[in-house]
This record gives C-alpha cells, sequence and structure tokens, in this order.
C-alpha cells in the first residue's frame, strides 16, 4: 500500500508539477549560456546533429542547381554522456508515519523532497555547465563500492586565448579603462573572425572585477569613453563586464572551483551555439525517454522501505570558436 501511495506522489506528471510550483534557482551559467535546452531521443549525441558550422553561402545564377552541401567530409564525433543519478531512500517507519498525513500534508512532503533532490541535480548540471566552458568536460565517476573515483571526460577542444603581448595588464602601473577597453576590443575581433560575436558576454574573475571598479572609479566622468557602474556590473563603453564570482563544489577533491578564475576574463559569443541537451535516460519507467528530471520510487525489502532515485542525462555542449580567455591581472 505504501509503495502505491509514493507512486501516486511521484508521477512523472506530478514531478513536473511540482517542478513549474517551485521557486527557480540561481543558476548563471545554465540561464545565461544554455538557455538553449534541446531534448533528443537518443542515448549519444552526435557533434554534426547539434554543432554544425553555419556559414554564409554564395548565391546561384537561375535556372541551376542548387548548391550541394558536402556531408560526407564531416568527421562523425559521437559523445556519450553519463547521468546525473542519485536517490534517498525512505525507512518503512517514515512511511508509517506519513500513513498518519492527510493528502494535502502528504503533497506538501513530497514537496520538500522533490525540491531537496533538484536542488542537487541542478547544482551538479551548473556546475557541469561551467566546467564545459573551459572546452572539456573532466568530471568524477562514482564507482559503487570503491574509494577512488574514474574520470568522465568529453573534449571539445581548446578555446581562444587573448596573447596580452602589446596590451597592458589591468593590474600593471598606469594602467587606465583605455587598456581595459582594448583588451575587450581584441578579444571580440577573435571572435567575430571566428564568424561569431554579435551576442556577447562578458564576465570577469573576482580580482578583476575589482581592479575593473578601481579603474571605473577614477576614470575622468567627461571622457568620450563612457563607463557606468551597476551592482556586479560595469559598462566599458558598450561591453558589459558581470563579476562572477560563485564556484561550485569538485566531488572527488572536494574542493571549491571558481566559475572563472579570479585573474581571467572570459568573453561567450551566445550566438556560437551553446546548448544543453537532454539524452535519454536509461530506465524503463522512464520509458527509455528523454526527460530533464525524473523521480521514481523502488521498494526495498533489506532494509524495508522505498528508495526515491532521480536521473537525467545533461550534456551540456560548448562551440570553442565562440570562448575567449584572457589573463588581464600580472604577477
Amino acid at each position: 500500500m505504501e509503495n502505491n501511495l509514493l507512486k501516486g506522489v511521484f508521477t512523472p506528471e506530478m514531478v513536473v508539477q511540482v517542478l513549474k510550483n517551485l521557486p527557480p534557482l540561481k543558476l548563471p551559467v545554465m540561464e545565461t549560456i544554455f538557455s538553449d535546452r534541446v531534448q533528443l531521443p537518443f542515448p549519444t549525441v552526435g557533434k554534426e546533429e547539434i554543432l554544425q558550422e553555419l556559414n554564409e553561402l554564395p548565391v546561384i545564377r537561375r535556372g541551376l542547381p542548387a548548391l550541394e552541401m558536402d556531408n560526407e567530409s564531416y568527421e562523425v564525433t559521437t559523445y556519450e554522456p553519463l547521468p546525473v543519478r542519485h536517490s534517498q531512500f525512505v525507512s518503512a517507519k517514515l512511511l508509517n508515519d506519513l500513513k498518519t498525513l492527510d493528502r494535502s500534508a502528504l503533497t506538501v512532503w513530497a514537496t520538500n523532497t522533490t525540491d531537496r533532490m533538484r536542488r542537487r541535480y541542478l547544482k551538479t548540471v551548473e556546475a557541469l555547465c561551467a566546467v564545459a566552458l573551459t572546452g572539456k568536460i573532466e568530471w568524477p565517476i562514482h564507482m559503487p563500492g570503491r574509494r577512488e573515483y574514474e574520470t568522465y571526460l568529453i573534449d571539445f577542444g581548446t578555446p581562444y586565448r587573448l596573447d596580452m603581448a602589446g596590451l597592458q595588464t589591468w593590474n600593471a602601473s598606469g594602467a587606465k579603462i583605455l587598456d581595459v577597453f582594448r583588451t575587450l576590443k581584441a578579444m571580440r575581433k577573435i571572435l567575430m573572425d571566428a564568424g561569431y560575436g554579435a551576442e556577447l558576454e562578458v564576465w570577469a574573475g573576482e580580482k578583476v572585477f575589482e581592479q575593473l571598479a578601481a579603474l571605473a572609479q577614477v576614470h575622468p566622468e567627461k571622457s568620450s569613453l563612457g563607463v557606468t557602474v551597476e551592482a556586479q556590473k560595469i559598462n566599458v563603453a558598450g561591453f558589459v563586464v558581470t563579476e562572477r564570482a560563485e564556484t561550485f563544489l569538485y566531488p572527488s577533491t572536494e574542493a571549491r572551483v571558481p566559475v572563472v578564475t579570479a585573474g581571467e576574463v572570459l568573453m561567450i559569443a551566445k550566438d556560437a551555439g551553446h546548448k544543453l541537451v537532454y539524452c535519454a535516460v536509461d530506465d524503463l519507467d522512464a520509458k527509455l525517454q528523454s526527460m530533464p528530471f525524473f523521480i521514481k520510487s523502488v521498494k526495498s525489502d533489506d532494509p524495508s522501505g522505498i528508495r526515491l532515485i532521480s536521473e537525467g542525462k545533461p550534456f551540456p555542449v560548448v562551440n570553442v570558436k565562440g570562448i575567449c580567455r584572457a589573463t588581464v591581472i600580472g604577477e
């Protein structure tokens, strides 16, 4: 009876409704860079299916055959995303206590439980998205019964890095806002030469933003190079630089890792096709379908109770030609 009761609570339809009613979490990397979400009904992802370069075409004279794109020339690259899967045990004792609750109280308990599992899952997805911006997903794989971790590795390539030769670091003696502008303009040129950069996101590490704020404070108000300061944002002649001081926990080392290194600027072309792909989950109760987030209940005999299992197969995909980094704080 208890198992049937919980299955009535943790149905996919009920989970979807609960997720809609829960307050959104602040997930700046997912929301800003990976707002394009795709659900694929496959367990693997072909790079050419989601990250094809779409370049300009020549026109064709009237009456002549259409220009044929040479799809055979593409090298087929297939990625195999791994799931984010965790469980929470509900003991038979707690199930007995839950029987005394009315339906509304049971719904509150289920909502809170769903929210906790959702938060763990989404924090992991956010961290994977942040890691992907390095051009490589490198994340620990939990191995049951073993203390050591294996490594989940996906390599998208190497993002651009600005050569600071001929440019001034932002903490150098005599550095000015003009040096900041020149750096950002040089980064934008790299991305635009690659065919992107119509919509840019510029993130600054903690030390970088602190130094930029100091430069903005002494910048002449009457200068033709406009600078405006807002909460965690500084606009330098149209380049909006956002402080990105968030960190995430790396599971195998338990070290806090910054989304953007303290001394770096990260410029991302949002029009470069970065995507968050959800692949089909390996679960029969989910009908082997693609779901951003899935919860089910499974009866346990020893110890007696119910195990709630959540799963999703998120896969952040980046186009490294739309990412540029620069180290702007000198030693």
